[in-house]
């Protein structure tokens, strides 16, 4: 585009110059001020996300070596002196099964040689007498006892185990799982551990368990010390410092609740700086592009958590588990007809108002009274006889006959022979749920029923009332004319003022009319090309754009789905107001861009306009809300409030961003295309 050059005199031009470079100067102090404080926040937002990865790490650890520990000592728990040491053999074969980060569970004798592993079919001659562990076991009597990892099977283990005793509690062995160093390794490969340079599992004698970097996840472990890898100083695993920082390293440092270990997460210090330094470097070269800067980056963090119940012949083994639940636990038997039930929880016991003795051998039934006609009983009753698993949501009643919502899963507990045994059952009280749902669908209706009803009593208000304004008009000029010369000044001029004022009612009517028939009479969505329907606003703006010497650059635009005549509205509304509230010191520049996220298009009119004060950046998007006078800006104040309905119908948003005297930045979401 050609731009206009000024017809100012030459003081007037030097005075400028002199401004503008003032304002450059200026703009660069703000720059170096922010860019300083962007530094600053760069590096705290590291601490606190390596700070919380180190809790997560611990609690993982934590987690994972306490259900090893529980799994072992509720093995002890059902080893019978009397019985023959195949059928126990059997029972650790069984739960190692339902431990996947466990490799073997080995047995050892008093005398300290490997009786069982359940890894090998045949038992080596191993002794294990003269090892930390056993004698730990053996001569301290130690219950518990963790040790350094060691080498089997081509992998780094991680030993656990526990003393077992006899019927008079003497010394009768050890019980030891091998926990895979891989399983920690393959959880720190996940998530935001991927940002770390290095995880670290260590005692608190610095013995390295396990050592991960994300070009070796299994890294040296064993009899190293944490105090011999550079990243990870002496002093620091010594003073137990949660988070250490030097010119080269950030480490966050956490112990894990239940285990005499520690977890170390380090990240590279200037690494983390890098991107900083990158803005930096822009910052200082490209010092003319930061008017048009929009500043900032998005940090979208979404932590997920997923949890699975694993259903095992042996019930009793996690009672414990079922007892802690807040969901109320039913385990029943199949039978043919009835399913009387072997266990309840304390939870059902409380969400039920039911003694525990009084469910036990009952069937389940008895929970629906006479409500035995639910839809939900049909899909139970189909699945329990088909044997296979069923989710849905019904409706129970407690002790005291008051009913209650409830979500329930029932799911099949098979044998050792693989048929069907026992069902499991487990129910959560979504009344509150239920009834929000319900009273969320019934004030959406009212609220449908509202708008409804609004847009049909704006559409006929400003219907209705044109017929009488022209007719108001109408006499005003006949009486004007009829009147003619005999009227004096003052006369004319109230009579004008009435034509004038009845003019600019009916413009506000016919606003006011096109912007209840957004809605109402809008175009199907289809797929449409926003780049082809921005250069048709720019056509139809293009008088505009050469009278203000307008300069507007646009991005590669997408296809979306939409109302191409609604959205074209868009695109000239937002650029005709750019062009119409330009600085009057400098030709107007507008740019058009547009970014993915989710799946929805952002699109950005950025303008170097007189921008908008901060507690107008809302009202704006009101109907006939007018920030400046007649005189300075004509319009009626419906071009934003129209851009608002528009996109709504569409299912995005639109906002602004402004600083007065700089320029304004308005942000609209459209749906991708799809199909």
């Amino acid at each position: 585009m050609i731009e206009r050059r000024s017809a100012a005199p030459r003081s007037q031009f030097f005075t400028a110059t002199a401004v503008a470079l003032l304002l450059a100067v200026a703009l660069s102090a703000v720059l170096v001020w922010q860019t300083v404080g962007d530094r600053n926040h760069v590096l705290d937002v590291a601490r606190l996300r390596l700070q919380r990865q180190a809790i997560e790490r611990a609690e993982h650890a934590s987690r994972t070596l306490e259900t090893v520990d529980l799994s072992l000592a509720t093995a002890l728990a059902y080893r019978e002196p009397g019985q023959l040491p195949t059928r126990w053999y059997e029972r650790l074969r069984r739960t190692l099964l339902f431990l996947p980060q466990v490799y073997t569970l080995q047995v050892f004798a008093a005398d300290g040689h490997l009786e069982y592993d359940t890894r090998q079919t045949s038992t080596p001659r191993q002794d294990a007498s003269a090892e930390p562990f056993f004698r730990a076991h053996r001569e301290q009597r130690s219950e518990f006892f963790l040790g350094r990892p060691l080498r089997m099977g081509g992998r780094w283990l991680l030993p656990l185990s526990r003393r077992v005793d006899s019927e008079d509690d003497s010394f009768a062995g050890v019980l030891r799982a091998l926990v895979d160093v891989g399983y920690f390794a393959e959880y720190y490969s996940q998530g935001e551990s991927g940002e770390a340079d290095r995880v670290l599992l260590f005692d608190h004698d610095g013995a390295v368990l396990v050592n991960w970097t994300p070009r070796q996840p299994l890294g040296p472990v064993g009899d190293q010390s944490a105090t011999d890898i550079p990243t990870l100083p002496e002093a620091a695993i010594r003073r137990g410092l949660h988070l250490i920082e030097t010119e080269r390293w950030l480490v966050a440092f956490n112990q894990l609740p239940d285990f005499p270990l520690n977890v170390a997460v380090i990240r590279d210090r200037p690494a983390v700086l890098e991107p900083w330094r990158d803005n930096l470097r822009a910052t200082l070269i490209g010092l003319v592009l930061l008017a048009a800067a929009t500043g900032g980056f998005l940090w979208l963090a979404t932590r997920q958590a997923r949890q699975s119940r694993r259903i095992d012949q042996t019930l009793r083994l996690y009672e414990r588990a079922l007892e802690a639940s807040t969901d109320g636990v039913l385990i029943t038997e199949c039978g043919d007809g009835d399913h009387p039930i072997v266990y309840a929880n304390s939870s059902f016991s409380h969400l039920t108002g039911y003694a525990l003795s009084d469910v036990i051998g009952r069937d389940p039934r008895f929970l629906h009274h006479e409500d035995s006609e639910q839809p939900a009983l049909d899909l139970i009753r189909h699945a329990l006889a088909r044997q296979e698993p069923v989710q849905t949501v019904l409706r129970n009643y407690r002790r005291d006959g008051s009913p209650f919502w409830c979500e329930v899963l029932i799911a099949p507990v098979r044998g050792e022979r693989g048929t069907i045994t026992h069902f499991l059952g487990v129910q959560r009280d979504v009344s509150e749920q239920r009834l929000a749902a319900e009273e969320r669908e019934r004030m959406n209706r009212e609220l449908v029923a509202s708008n409804a009803e609004l847009e049909q009593f704006a559409y006929v208000a400003s219907h209705d009332l044109q017929q009488p304004l022209r007719t108001v008009t109408s006499y005003l000029q006949l009486l004007q004319r009829h009147l003619g010369t005999s009227l004096d000044e003052d006369g004319r001029t109230f009579i004008g003022f009435a034509v004038e004022g009845a003019k600019r009612m009916h413009e506000l009517i016919i606003d006011l009319l096109d912007y209840s028939r957004i809605s109402r009479h809008g175009d199907p969505f289809q797929i449409i090309d926003t780049g082809q329907l921005l250069d048709e606003a720019r056509q139809d703006l293009r008088l505009a754009i050469a009278e203000a010497g307008a300069i507007i650059t646009v991005d590669a635009l997408p296809m979306g789905l939409g109302d191409a005549s609604q959205i074209r509205r868009v695109f000239e509304n937002l650029i005709g107001n750019a062009i119409k509230y330009r600085a009057p010191s400098r030709a107007p520049e507008v740019r058009v861009m547009v970014q993915k996220l989710n799946r929805f298009w952002q699109f950005c009119i950025a303008d170097n306009g007189i921008g908008i004060a901060r507690e107008d950046l809302d009202r704006v998007f009101l109907i006939f809300q007018r920030l400046h006078g007649r005189e300075d800006y004509p319009g009626n104040g419906i071009g934003l409030a129209v851009c608002r309905k528009i996109i709504e119908r569409h299912g995005g948003r639109i906002w602004v961003e402004s600083e007065p005297g700089q320029g304004s930045r308005f942000y609209f979401t459209l749906p991708e295309a799809t199909g």
